[in-house]
């Protein structure tokens, strides 16, 4: 899997998604947006079918 991390500290990108982390498709479609990176490596997880 392509996968890019990126940070972004704007207040703007926070208030778009509504929430720190965030999984966005390769199409740009918003997979899941979360508050902690437990639920995110979680998430990512399952969208890759190793759990």
């Amino acid at each position: 899997m392509d996968l890019k991390a990126l940070s972004h500290s704007g207040d703007d990108l926070l208030a778009l998604y509504e929430a720190p982390w965030v999984l966005i498709r390769p199409d740009q479609v918003v997979a899941w947006r979360g508050h902690n990176d437990q639920q995110a490596l979680q998430v990512l997880q399952q969208a890759m079918g190793i759990t």
